[in-house]
């Protein structure tokens, strides 16, 4: 059903550009608005960011951030890089986040500011682990007064990045958004084939410490054909609002990669979301949906 050589980064994002919707808005997130080339380019530059902080083919990133814009920036620029995804809880313990940077020896985590302490510490006996990406920090966690950054060159006007400011790193952190800034604007999509280990989706750990599951990159495609387009029926008109957060497998899948299949839209917040809620309404969303994954046999 699909070629060999594929790359799942390729058929969720490149193809939108390739079918003209290189401008339309494909994540929302607070007043910001990516469109599918702001994301593009975004994990493109941060792929490049990720080789030279030494990041080679099916080595992993630990994805452990709340649901913002620089989800989808880590997350395709690890499969741009051939590289294997693993995201976590944004809410852990700092031994449970221990226990994940010793399974899945990622060479690199992207991490949320609020953990930024935290992986300092860890980073002193993380054997496998070359550099912290930190996210930018949140002005609305912090009440008025606080000066939100300058909107990135890379998405303004579109994206206002409202309550946003440079992250507090700790020594040898690197900022994603300035990751992102300085790398090369250059494409990057690794020839993988479609057998190849695209990510780990964790156990629950109901019978000791998570486990992971492994998918290929053709497994996660192989969903999207068969539930989000054949009984889903999802369309380029669609806007997706989940409640499960995008480092749970379920929504990974119904708000970014079915969305993104088909060109429609999501839209996220770092809060839950209810029926009633900002993010839900403002996108006017037609579907919010659990769906069950596929395997790699």
């Amino acid at each position: 059903m699909f070629p060999d050589r594929f790359n799942l980064a390729h058929d969720l994002l490149e193809h939108n550009l390739q079918a003209g919707r290189g401008s339309k808005v494909a994540l929302r997130w607070r007043d910001e608005e990516h469109t599918y080339a702001g994301l593009s380019t975004a994990s493109d530059r941060l792929a490049h960011a990720f080789t030279d902080l030494g990041l080679r083919e099916e080595e992993r990133v630990l994805i452990a951030l709340s649901d913002r814009p620089e989800f989808s920036h880590a997350w395709f620029a690890t499969l741009k890089c051939g590289a294997v995804f693993a995201m976590v809880n944004t809410l852990l313990t700092e031994e449970d986040y221990a226990y994940y940077l010793e399974y899945t020896r990622a060479r690199i985590a992207v991490i949320d500011e609020r953990l930024a302490p935290l992986f300092a510490r860890l980073a002193r006996s993380a054997r496998h682990l070359r550099a912290v990406v930190v996210a930018d920090g949140d002005t609305s966690l912090e009440g008025a007064g606080a000066a939100p950054s300058a909107a990135d060159p890379l998405n303004a006007p579109v994206a206002k990045h409202a309550c946003r400011r440079a992250p507090r790193l700790a020594q040898g952190q690197a900022a994603l958004t300035e990751l992102i800034r300085h790398a090369p604007d250059a494409p990057v999509m690794a020839d993988t084939h479609r057998h190849d280990v695209a990510g780990w989706l964790f156990t629950s750990g109901s019978t000791g410490q998570p486990k992971a599951a492994v998918h290929f990159h053709e497994d996660f495609a192989f969903n999207i054909e068969h539930y989000a387009k054949q009984v889903l029926g999802i369309g380029p008109a669609d806007v997706t609002a989940g409640v499960p957060k995008l480092f749970f497998g379920y929504a990974t899948g119904t708000d970014l990669m079915f969305p993104f299949a088909v060109g429609a839209s999501t839209a996220r917040s770092r809060r839950a979301a209810t029926p009633s809620s900002r993010t839900v309404s403002r996108g006017s969303s037609r579907r919010i949906v659990p769906a069950p994954t596929r395997t790699a046999s």
